[in-house]
Order: structure tokens, then C-alpha cells, then sequence
């Protein structure tokens, strides 16, 4: 049995949708539950109040990035961690115009990516989960962007090989 246009655009839709699931699911994990389960969660954000919190949150740009780069005791940290908040947004650069296909253009792509890397700083700084930095943002979004122009080269070639 032979699948027809309409069916294999469906089966293709359905499996990037299903990967952009996977991936908010990873995403939040990997970001907001690294350190256990709900219930000790709970528990530690409780312990602390809003503007210790907020004490901790690092706002000037480029200071955490420059302290990793010249400071820090092993290289490994450093690639871990910068590499790792630029290839953690990857994919969603990647999947936003894949999945909403009004968000085609780097500026919209742009916005969301840079809107979900502050969501998850805030949800981080409300709830203690983690430490609101500025240059996760800026690494998040960069790693979002370069996800988009991927997707751009992918998506220009995929049509000049179709127009052939």
C-alpha cells in the first residue's frame, strides 16, 4: 500500500510534533527537575525567601560567560556549561517553524526562543530551582537562533532538491 501526499504530510507533521513534546518534556526536566523529585522540591523551595532568591540572581551580561572562560579550574565545566545552554535550545529554534508555521521568520523565532529561555531564568528564580543568569539567556537564545538557520539551510535545500 502506497501513502499519498496528504498521508505522508500527516505522518511527518505527527512525528515533529511528537518530538517537540519530547523535547518540552526534556527541556523542563533537564532545566527545572535535575535535582529530584516533587516532593523534595517542594520542600526546598520552600526554605527560602523571595529576595534571597533574587540575592543570588546574576544580572550583568557576559560576567558568568567571561568567569567561565578565564576562571574556572577545567575546561570540561566550561564546554559543559556553555555549550550545553547554546545546544539546549537548538532544537527549539529547529522546531518552532517546523511546528508553527507563522513563526517563519528569525525575528518571530526570536522572540519566542528569547521569551521561553526568560520563562524558564523566572520559573527558576521564583521557585529556587535553579539561579536566574542573564547569559543562560543570552547562550539560550543564541542556541535557539542557530537552530533556526539550520532548519532555514535544511528547509532551502530540501526545496531546491524538490524543484530538481
Amino acid at each position: 500500500m502506497r501513502l499519498d501526499n496528504k498521508q505522508k504530510k500527516f505522518g511527518f507533521k505527527f512525528i515533529i510534533y511528537l518530538i517537540s513534546i519530547i523535547y518540552v518534556l526534556a527541556l523542563i526536566y533537564i532545566l527545572l527537575l535535575k535535582n529530584g523529585d516533587a516532593f523534595i522540591l517542594a520542600n526546598y523551595i520552600n526554605q527560602k525567601s523571595f529576595s534571597e532568591k533574587l540575592s543570588y540572581a546574576q544580572l550583568v551580561p557576559f560576567i558568568t560567560i567571561k568567569e567561565f572562560i578565564f576562571e574556572s579550574p577545567s575546561y570540561l565545566i566550561t564546554i559543559k556549561n556553555l555549550l550545553g545552554n547554546i545546544i539546549i535550545f537548538f532544537p527549539l529554534g529547529f522546531l518552532i517553524p517546523s511546528v508553527f508555521l507563522r513563526l517563519n521568520n528569525w525575528k518571530k523565532v526570536f522572540i519566542v526562543v528569547f521569551f521561553s529561555s526568560l520563562l524558564i531564568e523566572l520559573i527558576q528564580l521564583i521557585t529556587g530551582l535553579g539561579f536566574f543568569d542573564v547569559d543562560d539567556l543570552i547562550l539560550n537564545t543564541l542556541g535557539g537562533m542557530i537552530g533556526y538557520y539550520i532548519y532555514k539551510l535544511v528547509t532551502v535545500n530540501v526545496l531546491k532538491i524538490k524543484k530538481k
